[in-house]
């Protein structure tokens, strides 16, 4: 058995925090610019390869490298932060709890009392044209 540091380093190369597969080019692995933790990311579009995570050009830093689970947590704190705060909330002390929420209540507008009835639904399509039959 390898032996293995406590920064993903092994004596065979770098294990990829998400897959935790060791890599022995260096080459192809980043480093996470959240979690510092190395991950695969295939440097080329045109060869086949191992893609954990994601690069794009940062506000003032150039490029910056994310892996896959930082992405994923980015992603859920954003959904968090744009949906409804006591949702978000009850999401957050569900999931420490370990509990399920029970199905959000439904957003239609409920009829007022002087509303007319709704339509029954049709069997059959309507014509486009009604028929007049002339005397």
């Amino acid at each position: 058995m390898a032996e293995q540091s406590g920064d993903g380093q092994d004596s065979k190369g770098q294990r990829c925090v998400v897959c935790e597969q060791v890599e022995p080019d260096e080459r192809l692995l980043e480093r996470c610019f959240r979690c510092d933790n190395p991950f695969h990311l295939n440097p080329r579009n045109d060869v086949d390869g191992i893609d954990h995570g994601d690069a794009w050009i940062g506000p003032t830093l150039g490029v910056v490298f994310y892996c896959g689970t930082c992405i994923d947590a980015m992603d859920a704190q954003e959904r968090t932060e744009a949906g409804d705060p006591a949702q978000a909330a009850a999401q957050l002390m569900a999931g420490q709890l370990g509990a399920a929420l029970p199905p959000a209540p439904s957003s239609q507008p409920q009829p007022s009392e002087d509303a007319p009835p709704p339509r029954p639904a049709r069997d059959a399509p309507r014509r486009r044209y009604r028929r007049i039959d002339l005397p």
